[in-house]
């Protein structure tokens, strides 16, 4: 059971490392909410991406919706 825990936290480490590298190359574009260029950018589970401006309103409003497809639990993980 512990080689199974060990497993999957070394997995989930190597999935958190890829979506932020992802995130660190990805080209400058707009926020597809405020249309205003992306800081911070914030990467849901649906893949969608948004401003941190925005990801911190959609916190605020305990919506766990990512905006744009409606998936939930957007917010579940967040890679800087």
């Amino acid at each position: 059971l512990k080689q199974n825990e060990n497993k999957i936290t070394s997995g989930h480490r190597y999935i958190h490392n890829l979506c932020r590298d992802l995130i660190e190359h990805m080209p400058a574009s707009e926020c597809p909410i405020c249309m205003d260029t992306k800081q911070h950018t914030k990467l849901g589970l649906c893949g969608h991406t948004i401003c941190g401006d925005c990801n911190e309103t959609l916190r605020e409003s305990r919506n766990t919706k990512c905006p744009i497809c409606r998936v939930e639990n957007f917010n579940e993980y967040e890679y800087e």
